[in-house]
C-alpha cells in the first residue's frame, strides 16, 4: 500500500505537469505538450506501471493494493489530454485508442468506488463513451461500463 505522502506528492507532481501541458495546449503547441506527457508518463514509475498493467489487459478490477483509485485518476487525466492533443494534431486513430485507455481507467477508478472526484469521472466516462460509441468499445472496456452504469450506457 502506498503511504498517504508519496501519494500526494505524486498528485501533486501531476497536476504540475498538467498545468504545463494545458498551458502549451493553449498556446497551440501540441506537440511540445504531447512531449511533455509522454516525458511524465514515462519517468513517473507509478503511471509507467499502471500503463502497463492496462497494456497487459492486469488492471482490475479489483484493483492492486498499490493501485489506488485517485492515482488511477491522474493518469486517466494524462491519458485524456494525450488523446484530446493527438485529435488537435490529427491523428485521430491514436486519439481514439488514448480515449478508450482513458475510458479503461475511469472504469476502474469508479468501480473501486474509494475516491472523491466521483462525479467528474462519471461525467467524463459517459462522455467518452458518447463520443466513441459504445459499439466501437473493446469488449473488456464494454463490460466495464456495462457493470458500472448497470447495463444502461448512455
Amino acid at each position: 500500500m502506498l503511504s498517504r505522502d508519496y501519494l500526494l506528492r505524486q498528485l501533486e507532481q501531476f497536476a504540475q505537469a498538467m498545468a504545463k501541458i494545458i498551458g502549451l495546449k493553449k498556446d497551440g503547441f501540441y506537440d511540445q505538450a504531447l512531449e511533455e506527457l509522454d516525458l511524465v508518463i514515462a519517468h513517473s514509475g507509478d503511471a509507467r506501471r499502471i500503463m502497463e498493467l492496462l497494456q497487459e489487459g492486469r488492471l482490475g478490477p479489483p484493483l492492486p493494493p498499490d493501485c489506488p483509485p485517485d492515482l488511477i485518476s491522474a493518469v486517466a487525466d494524462l491519458c485524456y489530454e494525450k488523446s484530446i492533443l493527438l485529435e488537435n494534431t490529427g491523428n485521430l486513430e491514436e486519439s481514439l485508442d488514448w480515449q478508450i485507455k482513458t475510458l479503461h481507467l475511469l472504469l476502474n477508478s469508479l468501480l473501486a468506488e474509494r475516491h472523491i472526484l466521483k462525479l467528474k469521472e462519471e461525467n467524463r466516462a459517459e462522455e467518452l463513451i458518447r463520443k466513441i460509441g459504445s459499439e466501437n468499445l473493446p469488449e473488456k472496456v464494454f463490460n466495464l461500463a456495462s457493470q458500472y452504469f448497470r447495463d444502461s450506457l448512455p
